[in-house]
């Protein structure tokens, strides 16, 4: 029998009925810079290369020892507040976390492999405003790696970007900026003291802004500049080379606790606004706010067009999936052949994992969103008002928490 051809990735064709399948329209092709929702808990991730000294600055920002943020190669630390201090290990394979001493000289666990993350919590006054998360270095994040970033950054509301005085941005964080840039996200920049300090540079060279207009010397004398406004500037000039976006975005240099305070009073800013903004986008709906919600005098078969759309939405989905394993399994080839073998096969297929988790639960949240909302829209005629649309989602989602196979459903609505 002659081999057809596959069935193209836009089809909604089924093998057993094609023709009644309704389309279930384009779905997300990889997850992005997500938005939070309003219950969501406020975060700064942490982003950087190797080199910067991210976690002495991390240190400084929360006033700890830069021991106790120490965390094996490649797992992610969540600090939160907490009034007993506490330290668990989260492993991939463990339905439990590995629970070790938060003080200084507390020796972690010994664990068959590294943990996917590491939650510290501290009584640190700083940490009611925002939970701060460090990322692994930005040269080892892989494809996989940056996917997971960006779900988290949209998630948390900011970026904290720490670069050294004598790095450079690569072509791999500057696409990743770019991307954050384009979303609701606060950027901020920390930059470090170098190998050798800040740098300064020869005598008589004179800093200059974007216009091209000559600074002023820190103290006033003619042939004297400040090496770190020069290493700040230099660094915002080259990156706005490349994301012109960020303009706004805000930097600081960091040097120890004491220049950590200016950094400090920007993110407690920041998460006032941001806890304000993100209360107002859901307002609770008052009795009354809405008419009565007339319902269509012959909404037709809704049901077997709901039940057709959602089979013809998983299939979707599965394609997609299938696809992503493809690539996933042509990623694991390349890190056994180009990179560091077969040692770093567990590493790359957690990260692997967990990016293809978000993009089948993106595309999944997209599906079910207007599913419900072709479904309300038949039944009652017309597209509900958004105070309408919230409360059948929520019986949507009572609905499925009650049901075991769609109890991971309940937060697609």
């Amino acid at each position: 029998m002659q081999q057809g051809p596959l069935p193209s990735l836009d089809s909604a064709s089924d093998v057993s009925s094609s023709a009644d399948l309704p389309s279930c329209g384009p779905l997300p092709a990889e997850p992005g810079v997500s938005t939070p929702r309003a219950d969501e808990p406020l975060g700064v991730v942490a982003v950087g290369p190797a080199g910067a000294d991210r976690r002495a600055v991390l240190a400084s920002l929360v006033g700890l020892d830069p021991v106790m943020l120490t965390v094996p190669a490649g797992s992610w630390l969540l600090v939160r507040h907490a009034e007993v201090p506490t330290r668990a290990a989260f492993v991939p394979g463990y339905r439990q976390p590995h629970s070790y001493g938060a003080d200084r000289d507390a020796a972690g666990p010994a664990l068959a492999r590294p943990p996917r993350r590491v939650e510290l919590s501290v009584p640190e006054p700083l940490l009611r405003h925002f939970t701060l998360i460090d990322t692994p270095d930005t040269g080892a994040l892989g494809v996989a790696g940056v996917r997971v970033l960006r779900e988290a950054v949209g998630r948390a509301g900011a970026l904290l970007f720490v670069i050294a005085a004598d790095q450079a941005f690569t072509a791999q964080e500057l696409n990743l900026l770019a991307e954050v840039a384009a979303a609701p996200v606060e950027v901020v920049f920390a930059v470090s003291p170098g190998a050798a300090g800040w740098g300064p540079l020869a005598d008589g060279v004179v800093m200059t802004e974007d216009a091209g207009a000559s600074v002023s010397p820190a103290d006033g004398r003619a042939g004297e500049v400040d090496p770190v406004a020069v290493t700040v500037e230099a660094h915002r000039a080259a990156l706005l080379a490349a994301v012109p976006s960020l303009a706004g975005a805000r930097w600081f240099p960091v040097d120890g606790a004491d220049s950590a305070g200016d950094l400090r009073r920007a993110l407690v800013g920041w998460s006032a606004s941001e806890g304000l903004q993100r209360a107002s986008a859901d307002p609770p709906v008052l009795p009354g706010q809405h008419d009565r919600v007339a319902v269509s005098a012959d909404p037709g078969d809704w049901s077997e067009r709901l039940d057709r759309q959602t089979r013809s939405c998983a299939q979707r989905i599965r394609q997609h999936l299938a696809l992503e394993l493809a690539n996933v399994h042509l990623r694991a080839v390349q890190e056994i052949v180009f990179g560091v073998g077969c040692a770093g096969l567990p590493d790359l297929l957690d990260r692997e994992m967990a990016a293809l988790s978000l993009l089948a639960t993106a595309q999944c949240d997209h599906a079910v969103r207007g599913i419900v909302a072709d479904a309300a829209t038949q039944v009652l005629g017309a597209a509900p008002a958004e105070g309408v649309r919230r409360r059948i989602a929520t019986a949507v989602q009572y609905g499925l928490a009650d049901h075991r196979a769609g109890a991971t459903w309940t937060g697609s609505c």
